[in-house]
């Protein structure tokens, strides 16, 4: 969202979304508590900017459940996620949804809540206020919003304009029902009296009828193949909620952008100005997708983006003023292209550029020595579509947007560590655990951590093995909660800091101990490891 300009209202945003944003276990469900397959930092990082939490009041906390089934997560793990990514990445906004789940004191549920926000210093996290906020007010923010109940603050669910059909409709219907929200956003005037939510998601219900995953596996490709039908200068779509939002062309645990990239694509941008030697991705204003070098082949395409080197340029000067050359980060060749053929990263000539302006946040990649730009031919949708130059750009399939590199693919990062978390010992009231941490990246980890957040009630008393100490400072909100012994309860996240480096496949393991709040308790702590 950097590039949107500041004054554009949210509900006049294109925003992808996650429905049941959670609840990644399915427990004894079969499958009907089960609705993504990445958590939160991945969805985050991926482009979702609406989160759907669902929150269970229980000992005087929030847990977070899909009906009866608890999701591993606790309220304050959730602001965590987002208040990293928030910190991180300042330009952006989410808008949180948050209501009341598998618990029903009402008054109970409103005063935890305030806990949250007061008591445990979140309220700061959040832009809260009755009416809708410009983006320039919500960016670094957690915009609330909130259903059954209203939590008396911030925007109110049932003021937006949604379309919620779940409770195990046919194909079709839910497909009409898609599209006609579709169009009731884009008819819309800007501004907009209200938010437009349009979910794709739907449940046939235990145990009998279509999971999450069934309704997902096809109404995922229908929405997408709709949204990329939609020119890229085509009034906002509003809220687009997806279950398994990784999963855009109905195939298992894909860790795919294709159906987010549909929704944000749509968006207004403003023009960045471009800086020589600065690497940039390069992505079709119609299409979506990235210009890819490919890792086998000489020609140029174009690919779901996946943030790795072949789909990174750099921007270099060319032989006069207002010349460039574009550089691959994968092979060291230039985009090179010649009339009537497809562009290569390994041409000698053909291979200087101007960089035009173009409407809505693009450019136009103009061949200088042939007086062509560079498209996708015919606006095609496919992967592995060859770049080619032609003499018409009234099409958006000619513009092209340059943005910097967003890593999404964590386990494939030069740096990236892999949890296995164990209980080796159990008596009535204590466990000992053991954390294994594998190095699954490709340079050696000279600084690392672990994050672990405990289950209610269960305590951290020792640490041993690969780590230099025990507690680092809590993250910001949760109140120190350690008893005259030093052990950690719940409201606390204890960071454990590494102290001998982690070489490229080579793993170190990390001996917990700690107490049990009744016998046969899990102490199944919540945990992210993280490049320091």
């Amino acid at each position: 969202m950097s590039r949107v300009p500041d004054n554009v209202n949210i509900r006049d945003l294109s925003l992808p979304g996650t429905h049941e944003s959670c609840a990644l276990y399915e427990g004894s469900s079969a499958g009907f508590a089960h609705c993504q397959n990445r958590n939160l930092q991945w969805q985050l990082t991926a482009g979702v900017r609406f989160l759907d939490i669902r929150c269970r009041a229980i000992d005087g906390a929030f847990a977070i459940h899909h009906g009866p089934f608890y999701q591993q997560l606790m309220f304050g793990d959730v602001l965590s996620s987002c208040y990293d990514f928030l910190r991180k990445n300042p330009s952006e906004t989410i808008l949180m949804k948050i209501q009341q789940e598998y618990s029903e004191d009402r008054d109970e549920y409103l005063r935890i809540f305030r806990t949250y926000m007061d008591d445990k210093g979140w309220r700061s996290l959040f832009h809260i206020s009755r009416g809708y906020p410009s983006l320039g007010e919500a960016r670094g923010k957690v915009v609330l919003c909130s259903k059954y109940p209203w939590v008396g603050e911030g925007l109110d669910f049932d003021d937006f304009d949604v379309q919620d059909d779940y409770d195990d409709p046919t194909q079709d219907e839910k497909k009409k029902e898609i599209v006609d929200q579709l169009n009731n956003a884009s008819d819309a005037s800007a501004p907009r009296s209200s938010l437009y939510v349009n979910h794709v998601s739907a449940n046939g219900g235990f145990p009998w009828g279509w999971t999450p995953w069934s309704f997902a596996s096809r109404l995922n490709p229908f929405t997408k193949s709709v949204l990329y039908q939609a020119p890229a200068i085509r009034p906002r779509v509003g809220v687009i909620a997806m279950d398994y939002v990784d999963s855009p062309d109905g195939d298992w645990d894909t860790a795919d952008i294709d159906g987010i990239a549909a929704v944000s694509r749509l968006n207004e941008f403003r023009r960045p100005t471009l800086e020589v030697g600065k690497s940039y991705v390069i992505w079709n204003r119609h299409t979506g997708r990235a210009m890819d070098a490919g890792t086998a082949q000489s020609n140029v395409v174009q690919w779901t983006y996946d943030g790795l080197p072949q789909q990174c340029w750099t921007l270099e000067k060319g032989y006069a003023d207002g010349i460039y050359t574009l550089r691959s980060e994968r092979s060291g060749g230039l985009l090179s292209c010649k009339p009537g053929q497809t562009a290569t990263h390994q041409g000698h000539d053909y291979h200087f550029w101007q960089i035009r302006p173009a409407s809505n946040g693009g450019f136009h990649i103009h061949q200088d020595y042939a007086g062509l730009d560079l498209h996708i031919p015919r606006g095609s949708l496919d992967n592995g579509a060859g770049l080619e130059i032609d003499a018409n750009t009234q099409y958006d399939w000619y513009t092209w947007c340059f943005d910097e590199r967003v890593d999404i693919n964590q386990s494939d990062a030069p740096g990236s560590l892999d949890i296995d978390f164990r209980v080796v010992q159990r008596g009535d009231l204590t466990y000992q655990g053991v954390y294994t941490l594998t190095n699954t990246g490709s340079e050696t980890l000279t600084s690392w951590a672990l994050d672990v957040t405990l289950i209610e009630g269960v305590t951290l008393d020792t640490v041993k093995g690969a780590v230099a100490g025990a507690r680092t400072a809590p993250l910001p909100g949760d109140p120190q909660q350690a008893d005259d012994k030093g052990a950690f309860s719940r409201l606390e996240t204890v960071t454990l800091t590494g102290d001998q480096p982690l070489t490229p496949g080579g793993s170190t393991e990390v001996l917990c101990e700690g107490r049990l709040p009744q016998p046969g308790a899990e102490p199944a702590p919540w945990h992210i490891a993280r490049v320091s």
